[in-house]
């Protein structure tokens, strides 16, 4: 069932006329192709079954609409089974005005909470250019959200390599069955060093203009665990990640859960399973067309062919901008905002139009 309309809710503690200058602080958009933006008028909200999306008018929606209820459905019936987290709020925007509360850098991004003290984005949030996300990048930011929710401790280097991990996820459903296909092979980047993926903070990742790397060293590392040795350590998955995301340090961890695994072997195993599944002693080791597969029970399928759509409040989404606004402003690379990183310190007023 679709959910519910939201009933009456309280206005936030800040009135709309600091709401009016706070926004009046916006860099001009400039001479461009797209009409000057109004960020707080004529906007919507269309909803699906897991998915809450705001949106300007102007953004055509339907298509990425789809795509998160697929991505949603294909995590909740494979890595996220046992706890739900719809609705998912997403704003959904233009490029010109996604680069100018996020930077030119990122394509998207996934917020643990908004800063501030508004009713939207409390449980978490996704920024992302409204007309141009698949289901593989839907499925990344979405996972995010999951594990914060399952884990609200999980370090980066775990968020970073669960949503790498996802990136060629596919959702099939032939009417009869449906199904969620996980393990496919993505596009080789250069590699981390084990220790520099389990030791870099969330600034040292967002500056290094290495994100692909290290999206890509963390992702060979789940593939590792889940289909490495003939799957053998798969069964354990579960407890490692566990205690990884309670804090546990990796080295202890591994001692514990997979006994004469170092991290130094763990890089030398990873990589050489990454090396065979691409190559091989005789040409790459197939995988098959599904290597990971998940049934997807009935009430978890996606459905996005009921979409309500009504008018946002004025008021909502002008202080939906205001929070987007206290995000820090770094034209970096990370995709992922935990709560840490969430808040007034580095916000953009305080910097507004430096490009910072």
């Amino acid at each position: 069932m679709l959910n519910a309309p939201a009933g009456p809710r309280p206005r936030s503690v800040l009135s709309r006329r600091h709401v009016l200058l706070a926004l009046s602080a916006l860099p001009s958009l400039g001479a461009c192709a797209h009409p000057p933006w109004n960020p707080y008028k004529n906007w919507e909200i269309a909803r699906t079954r897991h998915i809450t999306a705001y949106t300007n008018t102007r953004v055509r929606y339907d298509v990425t609409l789809e795509n998160l209820e697929l991505a949603y459905a294909a995590l909740h019936s494979s890595l996220f089974k046992k706890r739900p987290i719809a609705p998912v709020e997403v704003v959904l925007l233009e490029q010109p005005e996604f680069e100018q509360v996020l930077g030119q850098y990122r394509g998207s991004v996934t917020v643990a909470k908004l800063p501030g003290r508004g009713m939207l984005g409390r449980r978490g949030i996704m920024v992302m250019y409204g007309q141009d996300l698949s289901v593989e990048r839907a499925a990344h930011r979405i996972a995010h959200l999951f594990l914060h929710a399952n884990a609200p401790q999980a370090p980066l280097w775990l968020h970073e390599a669960i949503a790498g991990f996802v990136e060629l996820i596919e959702y099939r459903d032939d009417g009869a069955e449906a199904a969620t296909c996980l393990g496919k092979l993505g596009p080789k980047q250069p590699e981390l060093p084990l220790r520099d993926l389990f030791t870099w903070s969330w600034t040292g990742y967002d500056e290094s203009q290495k994100a692909a790397w290290y999206r890509y060293t963390g992702a060979s590392l789940i593939d590792y665990f889940m289909l490495g040795e003939g799957g053998a350590l798969r069964a354990k998955f579960g407890e490692f990640l566990g205690e990884v995301a309670d804090g546990g340090k990796i080295e202890e961890v591994l001692g514990r859960v997979y006994p004469g695994l170092t991290v130094q072997s763990l890089e030398t195993k990873s990589r050489e399973h990454r090396r065979q599944s691409e190559t091989g002693p005789n040409g790459p080791v197939p995988r098959g067309i599904c290597p990971l597969p998940f049934p997807i029970p009935a009430d978890k399928r996606a459905d996005s062919s009921r979409a309500r759509v009504e008018p946002a409040l004025q008021e909502d989404i002008a202080q939906l901008m205001l929070q987007l606004r206290l995000l820090p402003r770094r034209n970096g690379y990370v995709d992922w905002y935990p709560p840490e990183m969430v808040g007034l310190a580095g916000g953009q007023f305080s910097n507004a139009g430096t490009g910072r």
